[in-house]
Formats: structure tokens, sequence, C-alpha cells
């Protein structure tokens, strides 16, 4: 076999690459048997989903049980490893998430239980039993008291609308404006703390085969506003308006007041625009920003006017929301549209 000196340098940076990888997991496999107490040669990993974040999650059985080995990437650091492990351990004891099993010494992993089951979809809102088994475990949550603090909406949306800006990312016009609006109406959201997952978006919530309800990936965890976390969550599920009054009846044990409802429904407005913020951050490509950027604001414009643009909750009812990490930004776009349309009406 004859390559080119081109040619061999990648061959030899494909070979090192796969060496690292392999030293690399033979490494986690000794230091997850060591956790575990058992011979390296009875770990056998699988791959799972990454989510959002870089961290590996790898799932493996031993003497008839099923775990989860979440190794955190090098580069995160040691506080917010710390943070997420002592998360989990919460969950756990709450019985909320599945059970913590072990955690490395130097916090580069920790295990859990696998729990089989699906994560939430639109369906599953539909169904009383489900909606009122999810309150209950949302103010199970909420009534913890802990000192981890967290960051709130607001925090977030500004570092997207941020990001936004550096990467030079084309949105709608007038989004600086409605920017500010958001502002103003995060300063008159009424706050009541609690212990808050941070993220409750469906894909955080667990409908096990038994029918329990668990939250995972906990790594936003923290104090924060349980109007929120309430407002993220039913948001995000497309639970509005009648439906919206019977989860928080749940919640609430009672019946929810006016102003209850009213918060809730100010805090769903706030999340649509942190979605729109989030996604318009994932929404080009290195080959759109080819296209001038006064081109692509006139495209998001119009789009934000066509009758063909779905509606938020349509896109949640039929279970199309992307992932911001797909390659189809056009699907982004079109979220990210949805959202700030909605919350711009």
């Amino acid at each position: 076999m004859i390559f080119s000196t081109n040619g061999l340098k990648i061959f030899l940076v494909s070979i090192f690459a796969l060496s690292s990888s392999i030293c690399a997991e033979n490494f986690i496999k000794d230091s997850v048997a060591k956790a575990m107490d058992v011979s390296p040669n009875k770990i056998e990993f699988k791959n799972l989903r990454k989510g959002m974040t870089s961290a590996k999650n790898l799932k493996f059985d031993l003497e008839g049980k099923q775990y989860i080995a979440k190794v955190f990437h090098k580069r995160k650091k040691e506080e917010a490893k710390e943070k997420e492990i002592a998360a989990v351990k919460i969950f756990s004891d709450l019985n909320l998430g599945t059970k913590l099993v072990a955690a490395a010494k130097d916090n580069s992993f920790y295990i859990r239980e696998y729990v089989p089951g699906k994560t939430l979809k639109f369906a599953d809102v539909q169904n009383e039993k489900v909606l009122k088994n999810i309150a209950k475990a949302m103010k199970k949550l909420h009534e913890f008291k802990s000192d981890v603090s967290s960051r709130n909406l607001e925090s977030r949306a500004e570092k997207h609308f941020k990001s936004i800006n550096k990467k030079d990312i084309a949105v709608p016009t007038g989004f600086e404006k409605s920017f500010e609006q958001f502002k103003n109406l995060c300063s008159k959201l009424k706050n009541s703390k609690g212990f808050c997952h941070n993220d409750l978006n469906p894909h955080n919530i667990l409908l096990t085969d038994d029918e329990r309800i668990l939250f995972i990936d906990f790594g936003n965890s923290g104090m924060g506003n349980i109007y929120e976390e309430l407002g993220y969550f039913t948001a995000l599920s497309g639970i509005f308006d009648d439906a919206l009054s019977k989860f928080l009846d749940f919640y609430f044990d009672r019946k929810a007041t006016k102003d209850e409802l009213e918060t809730v429904k100010l805090a769903q407005k706030i999340v649509l625009f942190v979605s729109a913020c989030v996604y318009f951050d994932f929404s080009e490509t290195k080959n759109d920003k080819k296209i001038k950027k006064e081109k692509r604001i006139e495209k998001l414009d119009s789009l934000l006017k066509s009758e063909d643009l779905p509606a938020v909750f349509d896109i949640i009812k039929n279970n199309k929301v992307p992932s911001v990490r797909i390659r189809n930004k056009d699907r982004v776009r079109q979220y990210a549209l949805a959202c700030y349309k909605e919350f711009a009406s």
C-alpha cells in the first residue's frame, strides 16, 4: 500500500486517535470496575446519547442489574463536577432520580442505576395520572432546601444573546428590542425559592416502566425560582390554558389562585424567549455565514410573517422539537422563529 505524504499523516493521526481512545476507555473501565469492586473483564460499555453535553454516558450490566457511568469531559470545571454529583445524590435521596451507586474520588465520573422507561412525549401529558404525578414530583423537589445556587432564565438568555452577537448570527428585525422587553418581564416575575432542576424539558423526565416519574440530567440543578421552573416545564411540554390550570391545581394540591396562574403564564412567555435565544444561537452554519447578513435577516422576517410557519404548540404536539445539534438548521431556525413569534404575540 502506497501513501502520499498527506495520506500517511492522516493515517498516523487516525491510528494515534484510535489508540488514545482505546487507552482512555480501558482506564475508565478499570476505574469503574474498582468503584464497583469487580474485575474489569466484567465491565462492557455501551454508549448512550450525549444530549447537550460533551460527557459520556456508558451503560453496563453487572450481576443482573444495569448501570450508567457518566464520565465528565476532562475540561469540565471541578466545581461544576462536584455540584452535579451533589445534585445527583439529592435526587437519589428524594427518590426523584435513579439511585446513585458510586462516585470517583477525583469526581471524574459517577455511577447510577439504570431504570428502563421512556422520556416524556406530548401524549403523556394528556394522561391525567401522569400529569398529576409530575406535578407531585416537582412539588416534592421544590420543597427541598439547599445552599447550592444556580443560574436563572434571564442569565441563560443573556449568555446566548451575547453569543449570537459575537458569532454575528442573523435574528429577526426587532429581536434586540424584544430582548429589552424580555428583561423587563423578568423583573416583574414573582420569585418563590425552591430547589429546581433548572432544565426540566420533556427529554429530562423519565416515565419508568413501573409508572414512576424520575428526573435525569441534573447539571443545572440548585436553588431557583419555582415559577420559572413551572413555566419552563409547562411551556416546553405544550401545557397551556385549561391544561395549565389543571396542572397547577395538582401542583398546589388545591385550586390555583388567579395570581399563581398569571405568574406561571408570565414565566411561560419568558421561557419562549429564552428558547428562541438558545435555538438562534445554533441556527447557522459556516455556509450560512457566506450569505450577506441582510439577506439572512430578510429571510427570517419573511418566514416570521408566513402562514406556513407552524405554531410552537403544534411543533410540540407533533413531537417535532429539534435538537439544536442537528445538521438541518432550517428546522432549528423554524423552532426559534415559532418560539419568538409566540413570545411577541
